[in-house]
């Protein structure tokens, strides 16, 4: 599966929003892509190019149906603002716990 959604601006650029699958255990992943349109013209970057996995792989984690981890951390800080900014996904003020970092649980709307 990998389905476009809609575009989120992040680190100052357009990103499609690319829905897949995990497939250690088909929890919902999302990933980040630089968009085709004049805002990325000349940033230095080409459309199609990876940005970034919003998501973070919890197998062990108990999911409900439409919920997902997001990587809010490290190169990734601010990407839970900006996808409930672009209205794909809310925080269900769950944490999931994975060594030194909490891992806001989040829901698609």
């Amino acid at each position: 599966m990998n389905k476009l959604v809609q575009k989120v601006k992040f680190l100052n650029y357009e990103c499609d929003v690319h829905i897949q699958e995990y497939t250690a255990n088909k929890q919902t992943a999302i990933e980040l892509v630089i968009a085709d349109t004049a805002f990325n013209q000349g940033r230095g970057c080409e459309p199609g190019e990876p940005m970034c996995m919003a998501t973070v792989c919890l197998p062990g984690y108990q999911f409900q149906e439409k919920e997902t981890a997001i990587k809010n951390y490290s190169e990734n800080q601010g990407i839970l603002d900006s996808l409930i900014a672009a209205g794909i996904v809310e925080n269900t003020g769950k944490i999931a716990n994975s060594g030194f970092v909490e891992i806001p649980i989040v829901r698609f709307i």
